[in-house]
């Protein structure tokens, strides 16, 4: 259920969103499959409310349909997660800006990139997301992590937490402009957080995100971080 509140000032307190688009249909809470407007930082999905009352959720993301149950007594997969990729982003315009990055950023994106991959090997709880078993590591990809970092640079220094722009550009056009070719995409997004730590922890408590972390049909993944703890997650799967 989505609700409106006062908006709250990111400086204050840490927030989350997330959104997931299958196959161009677009899910929302609890599986119910809706269309959804451009979301601002003054709509909370409660439904997403982690029990930190030091952080808010906006959260639009959900599992893919039909997640895998875990085996109570399933052991995480022996595989050992990948940490680290040659990610080579696209050489075109819209990612030109972003190849160049902040060496503090670009290391707390690999431990993202890492803490998502161990999370994944493990399997999770993700509330009324479902159960997720152990499944394989994401590789980085360079058109993901193009879109990724440009989203969490604009929405620094433009001012705004949304998945969609001020422009009204959301993570399907960021994707095109990426030039990534999906077969399905999900974006998780967070503001506040200090830490690769804080911020994975904080997604994994939130039912959507955790979702979107966990989803088998994912297999790529871009991360951006940038000043004032924007953080970007694009997930993809390739057509």
């Amino acid at each position: 259920m989505l609700m409106s509140f006062p908006r709250i000032s990111s400086t204050h307190m840490c927030v989350l969103c997330g959104w997931i688009v299958v196959t161009n249909s677009l899910l929302g809470c609890a599986n119910n499959q809706f269309s959804l407007p451009p979301q601002d930082e003054e709509t909370i999905d409660t439904s997403e409310m982690p029990n930190d009352q030091n952080s808010t959720t906006d959260n639009n993301a959900n599992p893919e349909p039909n997640p895998q149950d875990a085996d109570p007594d399933a052991t995480p997969i022996e595989d050992e997660p990948i940490t680290d990729s040659a990610t080579i982003i696209p050489d075109n315009s819209y990612c030109s800006s972003v190849v160049a990055w902040d060496e503090a950023s670009n290391q707390f994106e690999q431990e993202v990139f890492t803490l998502v991959n161990i999370q994944r090997s493990q399997g999770a709880n993700c509330g009324s997301a479902g159960t997720f078993s152990a499944t394989g590591s994401l590789t980085m990809d360079g058109a993901l992590q193009c879109a990724a970092r440009n989203h969490s640079k604009d929405m620094n220094q433009r001012g705004y937490f949304s998945h969609s722009d001020p422009d009204g550009l959301g993570p399907d056009d960021r994707l095109a402009l990426a030039l990534y070719e999906w077969s399905g995409w999900g974006e998780n997004i967070a503001q506040g957080q200090p830490t690769p730590d804080a911020v994975v922890q904080a997604w994994m408590q939130s039912d959507g995100h955790c979702s979107n972390i966990m989803n088998p049909f994912f297999t790529e993944i871009g991360i951006g971080h940038y000043d004032g703890n924007y953080w970007t997650q694009s997930f993809g799967s390739p057509r």
